[in-house]
């Protein structure tokens, strides 16, 4: 009788060991995919934020380009008045 419950207890303390182990793989298991999940949230906003940045480099040439067709525009209009003020004197 004391041997049996001797492996009663064995047996219970094996089962509560593989329980517990259990446990301990499956909140392993929880943290890595959490770790996974927060690595392709981060790997997806720094894509994301590379488009934002590409799409703003984008709006500032062109930008930049239109600032520069104005100013050769009225560069072009400055040397069109003086050319016609120089052939009035003339």
């Amino acid at each position: 009788m004391v041997e049996q419950n001797m492996r009663m207890r064995l047996m219970n303390q094996q089962e509560k060991e593989k329980i517990i182990q259990a446990i301990k793989d499956s909140k392993a298991e929880e943290a890595a995919q959490a770790k996974l999940k927060a690595q392709q949230d981060k790997a997806r906003l720094q894509q994301q934020m590379q488009h934002v940045q590409q799409k703003n480099q984008y709006k500032k040439q062109a930008i930049q380009m239109e600032e520069q067709i104005a100013r050769q525009k009225i560069e072009e209009a400055k040397r069109r008045k003086i050319q016609d003020t120089r052939l009035q004197i003339q």
